[in-house]
């Protein structure tokens, strides 16, 4: 398993797109040299993934009340300083194994895209909520469009926002 971020998560972004190096660095926190590399070596795709991923986390913690001001002042500035380092409560994963067991109800599950979707063979467990989101029946998990631009607008983004925020408390 790949991740990054935070190994005690509260939301967990799970994605199809494998991390960009080999299993000696698949599982740590985010720096930004290492997001530098990622970037370099995996292209544009992880670029757009790292900017969706901040602008969420951002207005998460905007909505939530916590304190960005005195740390970040723009969610470019929260990916550059925050965005999924250890002391984070996010963590993007790519294929999270243990989500074919129970889900830790403690934290919010993201699938991104239909492929990942299919890959735990949830197709058939998930409650639309409108034509781009969607829940899994029983289980702490949101699925929307992949962190792309064309796929998740930033309209798209803050609907993605609000429903994160009515599942999962961000405060602790």
């Amino acid at each position: 398993m790949s991740w990054l971020g935070s190994k005690r998560a509260k939301v967990i972004v799970c994605i199809n797109h494998p991390l960009p190096y080999g299993s000696s660095k698949d599982s740590q926190p985010l720096s930004k040299p290492l997001m530098d590399e990622i970037i370099q070596v995996g292209g544009n795709n992880w670029r757009k993934i790292f900017n969706i991923y901040s602008k969420l986390c951002f207005n998460l913690l905007s909505m939530n009340d916590h304190n960005l001001s005195r740390d970040t002042a723009s969610w470019q500035e929260y990916r550059d300083k925050c965005l999924l380092r250890e002391s984070s409560i996010f963590s993007l994963q790519y294929l999270y194994e243990s989500l074919l067991s129970p889900v830790d109800n403690d934290s919010l599950y993201i699938l991104t895209g239909k492929k990942c979707v299919q890959e735990y063979n949830l197709t058939d467990k998930l409650v639309w909520i409108n034509k781009d989101f969607a829940q899994v029946e029983g289980m702490n998990i949101v699925v929307c469009p992949y962190f792309d631009y064309r796929q998740l607008s930033n309209e798209k983004l803050e609907t993605l926002t609000q429903l994160v925020s009515e599942r999962i408390d961000l405060t602790d």
